[in-house]
């Protein structure tokens, strides 16, 4: 697990995943592996007292409050090397998808 202080100084609490994370992250997700990410964060965040981060509280939060979220998701559930430019949400993939 890994602490997270937003920029509105609330906290939120990182957790490590299992695969069956991963798989419902899939199934909820509709358009592109960017969207995976926010719903693994959805998944595997909650504050101090247990309330999960919905995915429009995810969507709304200020940009270096979010990026700070998915860099401690990936240093809590580190990726093997092979497979961090295919699943990193700053991939060729998810880039061309954003253009």
């Amino acid at each position: 697990m890994k602490e997270v202080v937003l920029s509105n100084g609330k906290k939120v609490i990182v957790k490590k995943g299992k695969a069956k994370d991963y798989i419902q992250a899939r199934k909820i997700a509709t358009t592109s592996n960017a969207d995976v990410f926010l719903v693994l964060l959805h998944l595997l965040t909650e504050t101090p007292e247990g309330k999960k981060l919905t995915l429009e509280e995810l969507e709304e939060l200020p940009l270096g409050d979010y990026m700070a979220l998915e860099n401690a998701l990936f240093e809590v559930n580190p990726l093997p090397e092979d497979l961090k430019k295919q699943f990193s949400p700053s991939s060729d993939k998810v880039s061309d998808t954003l253009n």
